[in-house]
């Protein structure tokens, strides 16, 4: 299930990755509080003898990925899962995994190119989070240096781009 889905965010074929982040995305819809429920808790889980956390693979996807199509697939669950809300005695994510999601969906790629093909689907993506205030606060916060990618993406050729970010902002 979902425990075989996050190991597969760690094989080191990008398909494999694409496969397993849209699979995961399918699950985490927040309309479906099951799936939600068992995303999270797998997450929080630790892989085999190690101290890292199941997570783990979603930043390193988020950060590695070479395809706009793989980091479009692994932001939109990340969207997802920051969007949530739990039901009233549920958890959701704790805040240093809503700070480290949302650090990991702004941090940019030195790749000029992967940059701006991860432009529109960050902008677009954190339009939706931040109606949660909580998403907001953590995105306004320094450490994960969105002003400075936002600059970034202002600087970019495509107006497209610059659009979304003047929207976002």
């Amino acid at each position: 299930g979902v425990e075989v889905l996050c190991d597969l965010l760690s094989d080191p074929l990008e398909a494999q990755k694409r496969a397993a982040a849209n699979a995961l995305k399918n699950i985490a819809d927040p309309a479906v509080a099951e799936g939600m429920r068992q995303i999270i808790k797998v997450f929080g889980q630790i892989v085999g003898s190690t101290e890292e956390r199941r997570i783990e693979a979603v930043y390193r996807v988020m950060r590695d990925c070479q395809e706009a199509s793989t980091f479009d697939a692994i932001v939109e669950m990340a969207a997802n899962i920051l969007c949530w809300d739990a039901p009233m005695g549920e958890n959701s994510i704790g805040d240093q995994e809503r700070l480290e999601l949302i650090t990991n969906i702004v941090l940019p790629p030195e790749d000029i190119d992967r940059m701006t093909g991860r432009a529109v689907i960050v902008t677009q993506h954190l339009t939706q989070c931040i109606i949660n205030r909580r998403n907001l606060e953590f995105l306004a916060s320094k450490e994960v240096k969105a002003i400075e990618t936002f600059f970034k993406y202002l600087d970019l050729p495509d107006i497209n781009i610059v659009v979304h970010t003047l929207d976002l902002l």
